[in-house]
C-alpha cells in the first residue's frame, strides 16, 4: 500500500525557520510495517517545504497517517481537508499523545480512523486489513483503534494491551534521513557548529505520580525498557557527532539503565552532545549519574520545576523547594545548560506574578519555559476540576490560556503570562548577548514589573 505520513510543524517553526525535530512517533508508528509497502514521509516547515496539494497530485495514497499534539488540531484539520479535497479516497488515520488523551477532539467526518494507546501494532493491524478488506465488517479485530461507522459515529474496537518493548523494531530513522541530511547542511550555513539531531526514547512510561500529568495514566502506572542490544543497535546507526535527544519522560528514574546507557555511549567513543527530561528530586539524588552523563556529552537538562515556592499540592510531585538551587548547582558544576520548566496557576493574583516575576529574576537557570496549568484527560487534576472547565482552549492562544476559572479577570490573567513569557525571553537574551549583566537584568526586571501592576 502507498503510505502517506505527516507531522505538522511545530509552533515556533510556523513563521519561518527550519524545524529540525525528527518525526520519531510517526517513525515507530510504522516500524512494524512489512517492506514491501510504500512509505512517504512529509513533514511541513522540514526541508524540501513543497505544499501538500503538490504531493497529492502526483501520488495516489491508501492511507493518510498524522500525528500532532494538544494545540495542533487545527492545523491536523487544515491538512485532513486538503487531502479530502485532492484525494478523497485516501483513508485518513489520526494518532498520537493527544488523539489518546483526548479522542474525541478528532471525532470528525474527514477522518476515517484513530488510532488509540501505542500505535506500531495497532497501525500494523489496521494496514494489513484495509489491505484484505474493503468494508468495515470485521475491523473490531483491530484492536486500539476508534473508527467511523457508516452511520457517522465513532466505534472503538477496545483497549490493546501495552506492547513489551523488547519485541518490537526500532523506529524506522532511515525515512528521515535524507530530510535531516539536507537540513543539517542549512542550518550549518548559518550556524557551522549545528549537529545532526536525533531522538530516542529508551523507556516509556514514568514512576511518578504527578496529578496534572498524563504520562503515567497513559502507560497505566507501568514503566517499560527497551533492552541493552535494541539501545545498542540504535545508537550505532546515529554519528557519533551527532546530538542526541532522549525522549524518555523522565531519563534519570534507573541509576543502572542511565549508567549502562552512559557506558554504550562511551564504547562507541560518542563525541556529540546529549539532552534529556528529569525531575527535580532525582537529580539531587544521583549527582553522580550526571557526572558520568557529563562525560559522554551530557550539555542541557530539561528539569521540571513546576513551581516556585514550597507547597505544590496542585502538582502533587511532593519535592522541597531547597532541592530547586542544590539541583542547579549540580547541573551547572558538570557544564549542563538548565531549561527550567514552570506551571502558571490560574489561581495567581497580582502578587503571585510579581513574586513569581522576582524569582526568575534571581534564578540562575538558563531557559526558562512557562505552561499554564491544563487539566489534561485521564489525570487526577483532571478529574478534580472537569465541573469547573470554563471553555476550550483557543489553538491562537496556545499553552498562555487558562481553560480552568482564573482570580484576576480572564484578559488581565493572559496579559500577564505574556509579560512573563517576555521576561524569560529577555533573561535568556541577556545571558546569551549581554554575558548576564546586571545593569540589563534590573532594566528588564523594572520594566517586567511595572507591566505586572
Amino acid at each position: 500500500m502507498n503510505i502517506l505520513l505527516i507531522q505538522p510543524p511545530r509552533k515556533q517553526f510556523l513563521g519561518g525557520g527550519i524545524d529540525y525535530w525528527e518525526p520519531l512517533s510517526l517513525e515507530t508508528a510504522v516500524s512494524e510495517l512489512p517492506d514491501h509497502h510504500n512509505i512517504v514521509l512529509f513533514c511541513p516547515g522540514i526541508l524540501p517545504n513543497i505544499p501538500i496539494e503538490d504531493l497529492l497530485s502526483k501520488s495516489q495514497f491508501d492511507i493518510a497517517a498524522i500525528t500532532g499534539f494538544g494545540g495542533d488540531e487545527a492545523q491536523i484539520y487544515e491538512i485532513c481537508r486538503k487531502i479530502r479535497k485532492n484525494s478523497p479516497e485516501t483513508n485518513i488515520v489520526v494518532g498520537g499523545w493527544w488523539a489518546t488523551i483526548y479522542p474525541h477532539a478528532f471525532f470528525n467526518p474527514m477522518i476515517d480512523f484513530i488510532v488509540y494507546g501505542e500505535g506500531e501494532l495497532t497501525f500494523r493491524d489496521l494496514v494489513q486489513y484495509l489491505e484484505k478488506n474493503k468494508s468495515l465488517s470485521e475491523i473490531d479485530s483491530v484492536k486500539g483503534l476508534y473508527y467511523q461507522a457508516d452511520n457517522g459515529f465513532f466505534h472503538f474496537t477496545g483497549k490493546r494491551p501495552s506492547p513489551d518493548l523488547a519485541t518490537l523494531n526500532p523506529p524506522r530513522r532511515d525515512l528521515f534521513e535524507p530530510f535531516r541530511i539536507k537540513i543539517t547542511a542549512a542550518i550549518r550555513e548559518k550556524n557551522p557548529n549545528f549537529r545532526s539531531f536525533y531522538l530516542i526514547q529508551t523507556t516509556r512510561g514514568c514512576n511518578h505520580r504527578c496529578d496534572f500529568c498524563s504520562v503515567w495514566s497513559l502507560f497505566e502506572g507501568k514503566v517499560r525498557r527497551k533492552t541493552r542490544d535494541q539501545l545498542e543497535r540504535e545508537l550505532n546507526f546515529i554519528p557519533n557527532d551527532a546530538f542526541i535527544d532522549f525522549a524518555d519522560d523522565n531519563f534519570l528514574m534507573s541509576g543502572d539503565w542511565v549508567r549502562d546507557i552512559a557506558g554504550l555511549l562511551k564504547g562507541k567513543n560518542f563525541c556529540g552532545n546529549l539532552a534529556c527530561f528529569a525531575r527535580v528530586d532525582d537529580i539531587a539524588r544521583n549527582p553522580k549519574l550526571i557526572e558520568a552523563l557529563a562525560e559522554v556529552g551530557l550539555k542541557s537538562v530539561f528539569v521540571g520545576f513546576e513551581t516556585f515556592e514550597d507547597g505544590d499540592q496542585v502538582f502533587s510531585k511532593n519535592i522541597p523547594f531547597n532541592q530547586h538551587q542544590e539541583v542547579v548547582n549540580i547541573l551547572h558544576q558538570n557544564g549542563v545548560m538548565v531549561i527550567g520548566s514552570f506551571i502558571v496557576d490560574p489561581g495567581w493574583d497580582k502578587e503571585d506574578f510579581k513574586r513569581f516575576a522576582n524569582y526568575l529574576l534571581t534564578t540562575k537557570i538558563d531557559e526558562i519555559s512557562l505552561q499554564v496549568l491544563i487539566p489534561l484527560p485521564g489525570t487526577r487534576l483532571y478529574e478534580k476540576t472537569k465541573r469547573t472547565i470554563v471553555g476550550t482552549r483557543n489553538a491562537e492562544l496556545g499553552h498562555i490560556q487558562s481553560i480552568l476559572p482564573t482570580r484576576l479577570d480572564p484578559k488581565e490573567f493572559v496579559k500577564k503570562v505574556h509579560v512573563l513569557l517576555e521576561l524569560c525571553a529577555g533573561i535568556e537574551m541577556n545571558k546569551k548577548v549581554f554575558m548576564g549583566s546586571e545593569d540589563s537584568l534590573k532594566t528588564l526586571g523594572e520594566r517586567c514589573l511595572k507591566s505586572l501592576e
